[in-house]
């Protein structure tokens, strides 16, 4: 089946590396540094920032597979999945259909504490969801955190448009795409793995004074998502519920020495 796709791409110069200041004694995770939202020439610039590495922390190993394995939810494997960059594939369900599937990442760097398992990692690679052959969703470097009580983020660099209502499309910039509580985070030698579930129920989504869903997908991802599809990231009452909810997520890390 020819299915049309769109992509939205935003690119500007890298922004200088931030200072961070980081408490030992605390070993708590440190925030993703990222870069005010700047317009040049009519683009905002999205460029990630590296965290500082904590003292007391672990890098990960270079050259070895760093991988996140994620199906978003079961609507998204519905969704025509092109990819770009190093490190990023799709795992399809269906061998006949090889754009649906889950988005597997296996680039990246950043750091774990062996003692307190916390933990920061970025991912490189993008990957441009088609929804009805026409809106596209684009998530774009990828980034895990999670503290030392388990609770955390994946944030990303979100874009999206609809080709029939470009009044409504969003620009890339990093938002929140999860969060999640209780975090199964093991460390067995060199290898650790990260499994949770994100947040859905019971998380608001405040569309305006007047209207508001009971379920959701973080309010930072759904208000960058273009009109016409933001109805598949909160609870909106259709028979399709189901499929809306945040899949779990795999994280398998490699450390170095």
């Amino acid at each position: 089946m020819k299915k049309s796709q769109r992509r939205i791409y935003a690119t500007l110069p890298a922004l200088p590396v931030l200072p961070a200041v980081v408490l030992a004694a605390s070993l708590a995770v440190a925030p993703l540094a990222v870069p005010a939202q700047a317009q040049e020439a009519g683009t905002t610039a999205v460029a990630p920032v590296a965290a500082a590495q904590p003292a007391g922390t672990t890098p990960l190993a270079d050259a070895q597979s760093q991988t996140l394995e994620w199906e978003l939810s079961k609507r998204a494997l519905l969704w025509d999945a092109a990819v770009e960059g190093e490190g990023v594939s799709v795992v399809p369900v269906d061998e006949s259909e090889p754009n649906n599937g889950s988005l597997k990442l296996t680039k990246a760097t950043g750091w774990v504490n062996e003692d307190t398992k916390a933990l920061s990692v970025q991912w490189t690679g993008q990957v441009t969801y088609t929804i009805n052959g026409a809106q596209t969703i684009s998530f774009k470097d990828f980034a895990l955190e999670v503290d030392v009580e388990g609770a955390g983020k994946i944030t990303a660099v979100v874009s999206s448009a609809d080709p029939n209502q470009g009044a409504n499309n969003k620009e890339a910039k990093r938002v929140t795409v999860a969060t999640f509580k209780g975090a199964n985070v093991a460390v067995e030698g060199k290898t650790v793995t990260v499994g949770a579930t994100p947040e859905y129920e019971g998380v608001v989504y405040k569309r305006d004074e007047d209207i508001s869903y009971p379920d959701a997908w973080p309010t930072e991802l759904v208000n960058n998502v273009t009109d016409s599809v933001r109805s598949w990231f909160y609870n909106a009452g259709s028979r399709w519920e189901d499929q809306k909810k945040p899949a779990p997520f795999a994280v398998t890390l490699e450390l170095g020495e």
